[in-house]
């Protein structure tokens, strides 16, 4: 293609009395418009001038355009606001729809991004990389049909072509526009036609905002919605969707899987087919981009081979783009209706632990955010099941990564935490069992701090005091100094961890003191001079199991004795009653959010004047239907009269890790 016609547009001209600035490309300083104005409309009209005098224009469809006038979205969510926008953006538009002069775009769909500097140094390249970085991450959360971003920076006469994925960020060769205007031209022209693929989306995504629909195996899914995105824009970039087909619904989740991680989620999944309380796969594909597989590797193979590109992300890692489809859908731990319920799925996890061990399966990963509560047969009632196994791990086949430090580190068990901050060694533990376990103790223990009642009723200052601050604000570090410090001895639990609970878990205290105990508390003397004791399984998971039993029995026994006394409807009228008191008392709000993705990072917040004092419970922990349920199920009892909750007595304790 011959360039004489491009030639001329990067030509300066100087226009008598206007003043030329070297960024603008030699174009005239006009005082109604900006330089981003003019950057944009005259590569435009670059565009423009190229494909008319080819005659080609009149052959395309669409035509991504530079704008840097944007437009407000109604309605727009919350999280889909951004601190700082692009000086310009390029749109895909129908050519239909093209207007003439300037054109106003919601930023957020955006397909590319520039950024322009008035100098070229050093310290405003790395400005312009970080910033295009921050437009990338916004841009990949909330569309989620994109696989990757490009981003543009213009530095006076430099640009450098950059593309961000889940792998990190990449940058071509810098080069100066004024001596290489045909490198200019193939960067301008083939932002302008690139068709969607190439920019970045995901051609399985179908619909847009209107009617979005994906197809995993060439079945179609609606979407429903997405109740679950990754933050990070670098990693594995998660995103969980309600998905409905034939009147199911079902969970798709896509994820960008390390290569070099040998234990893949969804072949654990098959393995577990049928396991109850963990979350049942039902397909997955590896995610196809034309007629090859999608990974970073591909999108940046090109441009690393020929040594022109700059890599930014150290020791970056390929990741393979997959989506498995899942069954069933349920909502977060921190929704449960009542104390019953909160114990009882705490327990179906120890279940659920103990039977994932018996498979030579660890979950690695034990979380508020990894639990989900699911109705038993369409009813009220709600079992535990655990989800998200990317850390999970089958280590009859693979023992070495049991020396790899996992999970969501303010519920890592200290042995876990310790590898994480120093690294293995040979005196340091292998992730088993029991550090799951550990792990759903800190759950329970961050259930009845950070929040004041069932249905995620948040308790203000949280994050700035207490566990909340202890063990996720202040670093791995101070997190493992603190469970340590609290965490095995069991006057000093009660006295630290304890003694910040809500007044609503009062009714479950001595459960959580028998808990603690059993996990905890350090054995005979005698025992401590053998390193090497490991407690049984069965017999430790049992021993657990029974003390929420126990406790399960004493909470029905009580509701039980309230009724009888009181009268059918005393149940309710507690209930109500005390909900209004809640809501009284100072330095404890009771704010339902309603929110089914409450993260470990939440802002709650529990101040020090939060601290839970002796008092009644600020709301009744026993609707009506827990009283048939747990009665009547599998774990009956007899009921014999009223009894108010005894303190169990501590069991002897079975085993100490470090």
């Amino acid at each position: 293609m011959k360039l004489h016609c491009m030639r001329s547009f990067i030509k300066p001209e100087v226009t008598q009395g206007a003043k030329l600035n070297p960024w603008h490309l030699g174009y005239p300083t006009f005082t109604k418009q900006s330089p981003k104005e003019l950057v944009a409309s005259h590569f435009n009209a670059l565009v423009e001038s190229v494909f008319c005098h080819y005659g080609i224009l009149e052959k395309l469809r669409y035509l991504n355009v530079l704008s840097c006038e944007f437009a407000d979205r109604p309605n727009a969510p919350v999280d889909w606001t951004a601190s700082s926008k692009p000086d310009i953006i390029a749109n895909r538009v129908p050519l239909h729809e093209l207007e003439p002069g300037r054109m106003r775009f919601f930023w957020e769909d955006a397909n590319a991004a520039w950024v322009l500097k008035e100098e070229d140094t050093p310290a405003m390249r790395e400005e312009s990389r970080k910033q295009l970085s921050h437009f990338a991450s916004h841009i990949l959360r909330i569309q989620c049909s994109m696989r990757f971003f490009l981003g543009v920076a213009l530095l006076a006469t430099t640009l450098i072509f950059y593309t961000f994925d889940r792998s990190g960020d990449i940058a071509s060769e810098a080069f100066d526009i004024r001596k290489n205007p045909e490198k200019l031209c193939r960067v301008i022209i083939g932002l302008s036609i690139v068709d969607g693929r190439h920019a970045g989306m995901d051609t399985l995504y179908l619909g847009g905002n209107c009617h979005p629909a994906v197809f995993v195996n060439e079945t179609l899914y609606k979407i429903i919605k997405t109740f679950y995105i990754d933050p990070e824009r670098v990693g594995r970039g998660v995103r969980c969707l309600l998905t409905e087909n034939n009147g199911i619904q079902y969970v798709i989740k896509d994820s960008w899987i390390d290569r070099a991680n040998r234990s893949r989620e969804y072949a654990l999944l098959e393995k577990l087919r049928g396991l109850e309380g963990v979350v049942q796969i039902v397909e997955y594909e590896f995610v196809t981009d034309g007629d090859r597989k999608d990974t970073t590797e591909t999108d940046r193979w090109p441009l690393l081979k020929n040594g022109e590109s700059q890599l930014f992300s150290e020791g970056f890692v390929i990741r393979d783009h997959y989506r498995m489809v899942m069954e069933p859908y349920g909502d977060s731990i921190l929704d449960f209706h009542s104390l019953p319920e909160l114990l009882m799925v705490i327990k179906d996890i120890i279940r659920v632990i103990q039977a994932l061990h018996r498979r030579n399966i660890l979950h690695r990963d034990i979380s508020i955010g990894n639990i989900i509560l699911v109705s038993i047969d369409g009813s009220s009632l709600r079992k535990g099941v655990l989800i998200d196994f990317d850390n999970a791990t089958d280590f009859s086949e693979h023992s070495d990564e049991l020396e790899d430090a996992a999970g969501t580190y303010q519920f890592m068990a200290r042995g876990v935490l310790e590898v994480l901050e120093h690294g293995f060694c040979a005196s340091s533990e292998t992730h088993d069992y029991y550090h799951d376990l550990e792990s759903l103790f800190y759950v329970l223990c961050w259930i009845c701090t950070a929040k004041t009642g069932p249905h995620n009723a948040r308790r203000a200052g949280f994050c700035e005091t207490g566990i909340g601050s202890n063990w996720h604000q202040r670093g791995v570090g101070h997190s493992l100094a603190y469970k340590r410090a609290t965490m095995e001895d069991s006057i000093v639990f009660g006295s630290t961890v304890l003694s910040q609970f809500s007044s609503y878990f009062d009714p479950i205290r001595s459960c959580i003191k028998a808990l603690h105990n059993d996990l905890f508390v350090k054995v005979e003397q005698s025992e401590l001079k053998q390193p090497d004791i490991v407690c049984d399984r069965d017999e430790l998971c049992d021993g657990l199991c029974e003390v929420i039993d126990e406790t399960l029995h004493e909470l029905t026994c009580q509701e039980h004795s309230s009724n009888t006394e009181s009268g059918p409807d005393s149940s309710t009228r507690l209930l109500s009653q005390s909900k209004s008191k809640a809501a009284k008392q100072p330095g404890l709000p009771v704010t339902d959010q309603g929110n089914e993705k409450d993260t470990d990072t939440d802002a709650t917040t529990l101040a020090e004047d939060d601290v839970q004092a002796d008092g009644d419970s600020a709301i009744n922990p026993f609707p009506d239907n827990t009283v048939a349920f747990y009665a009547g199920s599998k774990r009956e009892r007899s009921i014999k009269g009223p009894g108010g909750l005894k303190e169990p007595k501590p069991k002897r304790a079975r085993k100490l890790w470090r």
